[in-house]
């Protein structure tokens, strides 16, 4: 079973993420801000990070740059979740050092597909 950090802090996208993931075999764990997950970081270690862009204090490409400076994380998957975002938006998050990007509205299969997940449901 794949164990996923999702980080959004939009409670019904957060909430949308959690069911299609939980659907196709994923265990999730939930964080609604950078800070709340670098917290449970320390106590977990995820096989795929997807992150909100846009988040409070913290923003997601912020919490990039930490995580891909830290041992226990920079090699975990990082994939960043933006609505403001165009082709060349895309390449710059690539080039900060985000796995890949999906742009909301996200769809369930390009989803499914940036985590590695089958459809199940």
């Amino acid at each position: 079973m794949k164990t996923i950090l999702l980080i959004e802090d939009n409670p019904l996208n957060r909430r949308l993420f959690f069911d299609i993931l939980t659907a196709s075999g994923a265990k999730v764990i939930q964080a609604c801000s950078a800070l709340e997950a670098i917290m449970l970081l320390k106590k977990v270690t995820p096989d795929l990070i997807l992150t909100d862009i846009g988040l409070p204090r913290i923003s997601g490409i912020e919490l990039c740059y930490y995580l891909k400076r830290i041992k226990k994380t920079k090699k975990i998957p990082l994939i960043a979740i933006t609505a403001f975002a165009f082709e060349n938006d895309k390449k710059t998050l690539l080039s900060l050092g985000f796995d890949d990007v999906l742009i909301k509205p996200i769809d369930i299969f390009e989803l499914l597909n940036a985590c590695g997940l089958n459809i199940i449901f």
